[in-house]
C-alpha cells in the first residue's frame, strides 16, 4: 500500500528524518489537545489518549505531577527523547512545562503492551515469535547505544506494539535513561528490582551492559513465563541478583533451542564485561532462524506460565504506580523498610486532601480591643493588629521614614511576583494579602534572600573594626543616601594600598574537546604581587598527572593541557588567582565536540536566466564548535551526479551563475566545524528563468565575499585563542596625519550612523581582511569629544572590547577615522529582535560577556557611562559573541565617586546620573540591569509617559515585574533585583554579578535557561522605537562621505545589507 503525505513535517516525522529540537511550551496542553481515556500509569506519571484538535491525529499524553525538586527527573525524559529518532523507539511530538506538571505528547502505540495486549490474547506462541520481538528491541537499543544513551529501566511493560494487529515493536518509557560516559560510569539506585543488573545491586558504575542484562531477563521471561531471580519480596529478589545464581531448571527449556539458551546465558553473565554488547547480540546465531521460512514444527509455548507471571508483575506495578504525583523511591529502601519492598504496600505518595476547617474557638477580646470602633481605620502603629511579619522587635525592625511614599505598594507587588516565581516563597501560605503588611523599612535583599555572601561582608567589616562586627547590617547600609562608613573606608584603603588585587585579563573559555586529541584551556591573571593560579574541576583541586599538565608560558599565562583529552575530562573548571591581597575566580566548561547538524534546505532569494541567489540558515546545532564554512552542491534535476560548486563558503548565501535558462536544478548543503562535515541537507529544487530576464543585483559587501570564496580562500580551524597584545596599554597608538588611509583601506558599506560619526565596513587592501571604520565629522564642536574618546580608547585592550588598530586625522580633510577590528555590525538589540525566538541562555551569555568588559574597564579605573544596546555589537552571528564599543562618554572614576555629566540615553541612566549626584563604578551595573530587563521583557523598565515620569521612576527605582516574560526563571528575576538598588554603593560590583546563580555555568542552570524561550516580536516593537530615536539624533552631514578622497561617493556608500543578510541566517 502506498501512502502519499502532503505535509512535509509529518513526512519527516513518519519517516524518522531529522526533527527539530522540541522545547517545552509554557502554556496548557489542553488548549491544543483533547484528553481521553487513561492508557496506563507508572511510578512517574499517567498516560492518556490524546487527540490534536487541529489535525485530529492521535497521540499519547504522559502527564507528570511533582514537587519542584523532582522537576529535573521529569525534564530528563524530555531531554532524552529529543535525542531519539528511530522506528523501534517511541517518538516525542510535543511538550509542556507548567508550574504543577510536565506533559509529554508522544507517539501512540495503539497495539498496546506486547505481553498483556498481544501474547496473552493467544493460547500459545513460538520461540521464533520471541526472537522476532527481541531483535526489534535490540535494534532500538542499538540506536540508543550508538548515540550514547542507555535505557536503564527496561521491563516487559516497556515493549509496545505500534498498531493493532502489527508485529512492529517499539521501546518506551525513558524516565530512567541517561547519557552514558564509558570512562566515568555512575551508580543507579532506581528501577524494577527483578530487572536490575548485579552492578546496580552492588553499587557499581552502570553502563550499556545494564540494558543487555534486562534484555536477557525479558527473553527468559517470555520463553519460560517466570523470572529466575524473583523472590517473595524485593529484598529477596535483590539478594538473589547479588548472588547471581540461576539455571534453566523448568521443563520448558528442553524445548528451547541451544542457540536460544546460549543467547540468554551470554546476556545474564554476572560480570558486565562478559556480557554481549548490542551489536554482538544482533549477530547471535539465535536470530538466524528468522532468515528462513517457518517449518510448521516449532514447539508451541503455552501462555499459562506467562499469564501467571503477568499477574504478579501487575500487582507490583499497581502498588508502585503513582496516584497522581511523581514517585521515585530508591531500590535500597527495601533494606530498611519493614515490608522489605521498594514501594511499601498501602503507602500513599499523593498528598492527602486538605481536611475540613474546624470551628474556631470562641475568642475572648480584651477590654482595650473592645474600645475600638470597627468602622475606624485601626492604628497599626500601636501594635493592636497582629502583623504578618515574623521579624522580632528590636534594632532589626527599627522603623525608618519612607523616602518614597509608594514604596510599600510596590513592595507588596514585588512580594506577589516572588510568591508566583519562587517555589520556596510560595510554600509560605501564612501571608494575608488583604492586610497592609509593610511598615518595616527593611532592605529588599533581606526580604527576598538575594544570596548575599555573608562571609565576604563579615571579612570586610573585620578589616575596620572587630568591635563592630555584630552591628545590624541594615542599620549600617540603609541609613541615609551618603556613603556608609565601611564602603568609604574600603575605597580609601584600596586607593592607598600598595599593590593590586588579582585580575583575569584572559578568562578560561568553554572548550569543545575531541576525544584522544590534545586540548588545552588557559587564563592570564595579573596582580601585584604576581598571583599564583590553581585549577579545579567540579570544585575539586586538579592534580597533575602524566596526561594532565599545568604549564606557564613566557608571558605568564597558566595553561591546563590535556594530552590527550578524554571523555572523563568533561565538567566545570575553575581557575583561582591568589596573591597576598586577595583572590579572584573564573569558570569555564569542557564539552564534547560533535559534528554539526545539516543546515536546512537553502532558499531561493532571486532568479534570472543564468543565475540563482541562494540563502540559508545556520544549523540549529553547531556541535559545540563554531561552523567554519559550507559546501554547496548542484545537479540538474534529471541527472544523478552531484557537482560541488564550492566547499569554502564562509557566509550564508551564494550567487550561483553560469546556469542554463529554463532548467531545473537541485541544490544541497553541508556545514563544517572543527570536527568535520555534517550530513547533506534535503535538496532544494529551483528553476532558472528565461534568457531575457534581468540579472540579479547584489550588494558590494556580498560581491566582495563571493569573490573571496571563488578565489579559493582556504578555511582553517581556529583552535587557538588569539593572544591579545597588551603593549598598547603602555605604548598606545598616536594620530596618523598623512593621507594614506585611502591607500590602505577601501570602504564598501555603511553599517550605522551615530550622532557625530558614521560606522562603515571596509577592507584592508594588502590582506583583504575586513575591518570596521568609525568616521567622525571633525569641526570645532566635535573635536574635543573626538580627542577625549581617542584618549580613552587608545589604551584599552580586552577580548570583549573592540580593538583600535589605527587612528587617522588627514591633513586638510575635516575627518577623523578610527580603524577597528572586524565586527558583524548588528547591535545586540537588533540581533535579538530580528530572531523569531531566543532563549534566556542567550541573554545570560550576552550579560556575562558584557560584565567581563565592564570588569576590565573598572579595573582600569574607567566607567563606560553609556551602556545601551547600540554600543554592544555582535562580533559574530554564528555564536553569541559581543564587543563593547563607543568610549566617548567614558571617564576615570574611583570607588570614592566623581562628579560627571551624563550623556547616556535617559532610559539607561542610573539614579545618580538623573539627579546629578556623584558617579561610581556601580553606575554601569545599573545600565547592565536595564539591558537585562529589556531583553527579558521587551520593554524598558523605567519608561514613563514623559521624561519627567521616567526620571521619577528611575530616582525611586520603580519598575514592574509583570512586564517580564512569564517564562523567565526565578534566578533571572532575582538577578534584576540584585542590580536595581537606588544607591550605587548598595549595588554589586561586576565580579559579584558574575558569581550570581543566574549566570552559573552548571548543566542544571544551562538547561533551565535554555528551556525559557521568548518570542522576538515584543522586543521588535521596542527596537523600532529605539531605532527611530537614534536616527532622529544621527548626523545628517554629507561631509563624511564626500571627504573620503579616492573612496566611494555618497551614492556608492550605501547602507549595508550584509548585516540583514547575516541576521536572516539565524533562527
Amino acid at each position: 500500500m502506498l501512502h502519499i503525505e502532503d505535509n512535509e513535517d509529518k513526512y519527516i516525522y513518519k519517516t524518522y528524518g531529522r526533527l527539530p529540537y522540541i522545547r517545552a511550551k509554557q502554556n496548557r496542553y489542553c488548549d491544543k489537545y483533547d484528553i481521553g481515556d487513561e492508557l496506563g500509569r507508572g511510578t512517574q506519571g499517567i498516560t492518556y489518549h490524546a487527540v490534536e484538535r487541529a489535525t485530529g491525529d492521535n497521540y499519547a499524553a504522559k502527564i507528570m505531577y511533582g514537587r519542584h525538586e523532582l522537576r529535573p527527573f521529569m525534564l530528563n525524559e524530555l531531554e532524552i527523547m529529543n535525542g531519539l529518532n528511530h522506528k523501534n523507539l517511541i517518538q516525542l511530538h510535543d511538550a509542556y512545562d507548567l508550574d504543577k506538571n510536565v506533559t509529554l505528547i508522544i507517539e501512540l502505540a495503539a497495539g498496546g503492551e506486547l505481553v498483556k495486549d498481544n501474547l496473552l490474547k493467544r493460547n500459545y506462541y513460538t520461540e521464533r515469535d520471541i526472537a522476532y520481538y527481541i531483535r526489534q528491541a535490540l535494534w532500538g537499543l542499538d540506536y540508543m547505544h550508538d548515540h550514547g544513551f542507555g535505557h536503564m529501566g527496561l521491563t516487559i511493560k516497556d515493549l509496545l506494539i505500534s498498531v493493532v494487529g502489527s508485529k512492529n515493536l517499539k521501546l518506551s518509557d525513558f524516565g530512567l535513561s541517561r547519557k552514558i560516559n564509558r570512562h566515568a560510569l555512575t551508580t543507579l539506585d532506581f528501577g524494577m528490582p527483578e530487572y536490575v543488573s548485579p552492578e546496580v545491586v552492588n553499587k557499581e558504575g552502570v553502563g550499556f551492559s545494564h540494558d543487555m542484562w534486562a534484555v536477557g531477563i525479558i527473553t527468559y521471561v517470555l520463553l519460560s513465563g517466570r523470572n529466575p531471580f524473583r523472590g517473595s519480596d524485593d529484598y529477596e529478589t535483590l539478594s538473589k541478583i547479588r548472588e547471581g545464581r540461576w539455571e534453566f531448571s523448568d521443563s520448558i527449556w528442553s524445548h528451547i533451542s541451544a542457540d536460544g539458551r546460549d543467547f540468554i546465558s551470554r546476556l545474564l553473565s554476572y560480570r558486565a564485561d562478559d556480557r554481549m554488547d548490542v551489536k554482538t547480540a544482533l549477530k547471535h546465531p539465535w536470530f538466524f532462524m528468522l532468515d528462513s521460512l517457518p517449518t510448521g514444527t516449532e514447539y508451541q509455548i503455552t501462555t499459562d506460565n506467562l499469564r501467571s507471571y503477568q499477574d504478579q508483575f501487575d500487582d507490583w506495578s499497581e502498588n508502585a504506580a503513582c496516584k497522581q504525583y511523581f514517585r521515585r523511591r530508591r531500590l535500597s529502601g527495601c533494606y530498611t523498610h519493614p515490608s522489605r519492598m521498594v514501594y511499601p504496600p498501602g503507602h500513599s505518595y499523593t498528598p492527602e486532601p486538605t481536611p475540613e476547617l474546624l470551628p474556631e474557638p470562641k475568642k475572648y477580646s480584651t477590654k482595650r480591643e473592645n474600645t475600638m470602633s470597627k468602622y475606624l481605620h485601626p492604628d497599626y502603629e500601636l501594635g493592636l493588629i497582629q502583623s504578618e511579619s515574623h521579624y522580632q522587635y528590636g534594632p532589626d525592625t527599627y522603623l525608618l521614614q519612607l523616602r518614597d511614599v509608594s514604596f510599600p505598594v510596590r513592595l507588596r507587588e514585588y512580594m506577589k511576583v516572588a510568591h508566583r516565581r519562587s517555589p520556596s516563597f510560595a510554600l509560605n501560605d501564612s501571608v494575608d494579602w488583604s492586610l497592609p503588611v509593610i511598615r518595616e523599612r527593611r532592605r529588599f535583599t533581606d526580604i527576598m534572600d538575594e544570596e548575599i555572601d555573608d562571609e565576604r561582608v563579615r571579612s570586610r567589616i573585620n578589616l575596620y573594626s572587630s568591635n563592630d562586627s555584630f552591628t545590624i547590617r541594615r542599620l549600617r547600609t540603609e541609613l541615609g543616601p551618603r556613603l556608609d562608613e565601611y564602603t568609604e573606608a574600603e575605597a580609601l584603603i584600596e586607593s592607598q594600598r600598595e599593590g593590586c588585587l588579582p585580575f583575569f585579563r584572559e578568562k578560561p573559555q568553554t572548550l569543545a574537546i575531541v576525544e584522544y586529541q590534545p586540548a588545552h584551556i588557559h587564563c592570564f591573571a595579573v596582580g601585584d604581587p604576581k598571583p599564583c593560579i590553581q585549577w579545579f574541576k567540579n570544585d575539586m583541586v586538579l592534580i597533575e598527572s602524566n596526561r594532565i599538565k599545568i604549564l606557564t608560558d613566557e608571558d605568564g599565562r597558566s595553561i591546563l593541557r590535556f594530552d590527550p583529552a578524554l571523555h572523563t575530562d568533561i565538567g566545570i573548571y575553575k581557575a583561582v588567582a591568589r596573591n597576598s591581597l586577595g583572590q579572584t575566580v573564573s569558570r569555564c566548561r569542557l564539552v564534547v565536540a560533535t559534528l554539526p547538524d545539516a543546515p536546512d534546505s537553502p532558499e531561493v532569494s532571486a532568479v534570472s536566466g543564468k543565475e540563482i541567489l541562494l540563502r540559508w540558515k545556520q544549523p540549529r546545532n553547531d556541535g559545540h564548535s563554531t561552523v567554519l564554512c559550507y559546501s554547496l552542491q548542484k545537479k540538474e534535476f534529471s541527472s544523478d551526479i552531484w557537482t560541488t560548486i564550492a566547499d569554502n563558503i564562509d557566509h550564508e548565501f551564494y550567487f550561483v551563475h553560469d546556469l542554463q535558462p529554463n532548467t531545473k536544478y537541485q541544490f544541497r548543503l553541508a556545514s563544517r566545524n572543527r570536527i568535520g562535515w555534517s550530513e547533506m541537507s534535503i535538496p532544494l529544487t529551483a528553476e532558472t528563468a528565461a534568457i531575457d530576464s534581468p540579472k540579479i543585483q547584489i550588494s558590494k559587501a556580498m560581491e566582495h565575499l563571493q569573490k573571496l570564496t571563488e578565489s579559493g580562500q582556504e578555511i582553517t580551524a581556529e583552535e587557538e585563542r588569539v593572544h591579545t597584545d597588551y603593549h598598547c596599554e603602555c605604548e598606545p597608538p598616536n594620530w596618523i596625519t598623512d593621507n594614506s588611509v585611502n591607500e590602505k583601506y577601501s570602504f564598501i558599506s555603511e553599517i550605522h550612523r551615530g550622532e557625530f560619526s558614521t560606522i562603515v565596513k571596509g577592507i584592508q587592501k594588502s590582506t583583504n581582511a575586513i575591518i570596521v571604520a568609525k568616521i567622525f565629522d571633525l569641526n570645532t564642536e566635535t573635536e574635543p569629544l573626538i580627542l577625549e574618546e581617542f584618549e580613552n580608547f587608545r589604551t584599552l585592550r580586552h577580548e570583549r572590547i573592540a580593538a583600535l588598530f589605527a587612528a587617522y586625522k588627514p591633513v586638510n580633510v575635516p575627518l577623523a577615522i578610527f580603524i577597528m577590528e572586524k565586527l558583524q555590525g548588528a547591535d545586540v538589540l537588533t540581533y535579538f529582535s530580528s530572531r523569531h525566538q531566543y532563549t534566556e541562555q542567550m541573554v545570560a551569555t550576552v550579560i556575562t560577556q558584557l560584565l567581563d568588559a565592564v570588569q576590565y574597564l573598572h579595573w582600569r579605573s574607567y566607567c563606560h557611562l553609556n551602556i545601551q544596546p547600540d554600543n554592544i555589537v555582535m562580533a559574530s552571528v554564528r555564536s553569541v559573541q559581543i564587543k563593547l564599543i563607543d568610549f566617548g562618554s567614558s571617564k576615570r572614576v574611583s570607588k570614592l565617586g566623581a562628579k560627571v555629566a551624563a550623556r547616556c540615553m535617559l532610559d539607561f541612566q542610573s539614579p545618580e546620573m538623573v539627579n546629578e549626584e556623584p558617579i561610581f563604578p556601580q553606575s554601569d551595573i545599573w545600565s547592565v540591569g536595564v539591558l537585562t530587563y529589556l531583553l527579558l521583557s521587551g520593554k524598558s523598565p523605567f519608561r514613563g509617559t514623559d521624561d519627567y515620569d521616567t526620571k521619577q521612576n528611575i530616582s525611586f527605582a520603580r519598575y514592574r515585574f509583570e512586564n517580564l516574560y512569564k517564562e523567565v526563571t526565578p534566578e533571572g528575576t532575582r538577578f534584576i533585583m540584585f542590580l536595581f538598588k537606588r544607591h550605587p554603593t548598595k549595588r554589586p560590583y561586576s565580579e559579584d554579578c558574575l558569581e550570581h546563580r543566574w549566570l552559573m555555568s552548571s548543566d542544571y542552570m544551562i538547561k533551565k535557561r535554555e528551556r525559557a524561550v521568548f518570542l522576538g516580536n515584543r522586543l521588535k516593537e521596542f527596537a523600532d522605537m529605539y531605532k527611530d530615536i537614534k536616527e532622529s539624533h544621527a548626523t545628517s552631514t554629507q561631509t563624511i562621505t564626500q571627504s573620503l578622497n579616492g573612496g566611494p561617493s555618497t551614492t556608492q556608500l550605501l547602507r549595508s545589507n550584509s548585516i540583514q543578510e547575516e541576521l536572516y541566517a539565524t533562527f
